[in-house]
């Protein structure tokens, strides 16, 4: 298995296990919280609004601006 495989096998493992992680907190007995309330309440505060930002530029830079390089 190449790096490159590797790696994309890792990525889909981690989205999905964040599916999972998602339906099982839109459950009604589910003790996880919602992404949205997450976002939330670490919206409140100046630092966690950086580090959403900085996340959301990097997913954009690496996935949506090399997608036609493929």
């Amino acid at each position: 298995m190449t790096s490159r495989a590797l790696t994309i096998a890792c990525f889909e493992a981690i989205g999905v296990g964040l599916v999972a992680l998602w339906l099982h907190s839109h459950l009604a007995s589910a003790r996880v919280e919602r992404l949205s309330a997450v976002l939330l309440r670490m919206a409140r505060r100046r630092a966690p609004r950086i580090v959403i930002l900085l996340a959301w530029w990097w997913v954009g830079w690496h996935f949506l601006a090399f997608a036609g390089s493929a």
